[in-house]
């Protein structure tokens, strides 16, 4: 017997991807998957934000990955720059590797550093 699975998106391909790869010891791998729990289920409340689904490695209980989807580059600056992302940085902290970040937007592809731009230019036009 062979079953197909037919699939029918609602919504057009996203705009833009993002994709966190976060690795923790076994002892905060909890705290770390509270963390990202507490930024997944909100961003979804957020303007553009299609997707958000967090995946745990099964052969190694302290690595996550966050996957998110959007329908614009403005609506993950916005996701970014609200105060909300403070939790997904905060998460980031936990980490016992390097966190592995990327920004997929058509065929650019951005990493942490674009994180910190932006975040730096946000501080930057808020009043002192």
């Amino acid at each position: 017997m062979v079953l197909v699975l037919l699939t029918w998106a609602t919504q057009s391909p996203p705009m833009v991807i993002s994709c966190y790869s976060l690795t923790t010891s076994l002892s905060r791998a909890r705290d770390l998957f509270d963390l990202l729990r507490s930024v997944s289920g909100p961003s979804l409340f957020m303007k553009g934000c299609i997707t958000s689904d967090i995946w745990q490695n099964p052969d190694n209980p302290g690595m996550f990955m966050l996957h998110e989807e959007w329908n614009s580059l403005s609506d993950l600056e916005s996701h970014i720059s609200s105060p909300l992302y403070h939790r997904l940085l905060a998460a980031m902290e936990l980490c016992i590797i390097k966190p592995q970040v990327i920004f997929m937007d058509g065929q650019d592809i951005r990493g942490i550093e674009w994180v910190e731009q932006l975040r730096t230019i946000i501080a930057e036009r808020e009043p002192k």
